[in-house]
């Protein structure tokens, strides 16, 4: 079965889960979702650069429509690929880099500059969703020995 016409009033919204870029068929009923590259099957998902395809062959609807991706990509991977478990390598649309930095901190993940800096010099400036200075690189918190 061939593809559907490109739906220009839909928008696919491009979304990390589990460390794999995704995205949910925005036509109302179909509850498929695609990812981008190679899937667990071994055939290539419907979500790409330039559009989000709903593939029939694994229960879609047949949708072609554009993808909304995030504007600071790189940023994103950079802070949520640190995290050492593939279950918490998420970032929804409406999250800023904040709120990922948080969260790792959070969990004891931290810029790297805090651990070869110390506290003496600005270790990162983000604002709004645009890094200023620093590294989004990210290293797992160090051990603090008790009574030193």
């Amino acid at each position: 079965m061939g593809r559907c016409r490109l739906a220009i009033d839909l928008v696919a919204a491009a979304f990390l889960n589990h460390g794999r870029w995704c995205a949910l068929c925005p036509r109302a009923g179909c509850s498929n979702a695609e990812q981008r590259g190679r899937c667990d099957d071994e055939t290539t998902g419907g979500l790409d650069a330039e559009q989000f395809y709903c593939r029939v062959s694994h229960g879609g609807c047949g949708l072609t429509c554009a993808v909304d991706w995030p504007y600071r990509i790189a940023e994103i991977e950079a802070l949520v690929m640190a995290r050492p478990i593939p279950a918490t390598r998420n970032w929804r649309p409406g999250e800023d880099l904040l709120d990922l930095l948080g969260e790792n901190i959070e969990h004891g993940i931290v810029p790297t500059g805090a651990i070869e800096g110390g506290p003496s010099r600005a270790l990162l400036a983000i604002v709004g969703d645009e890094v200023q200075a620093g590294s989004l690189e990210s290293a797992p918190r160090p051990q603090i020995e008790q009574g030193a």
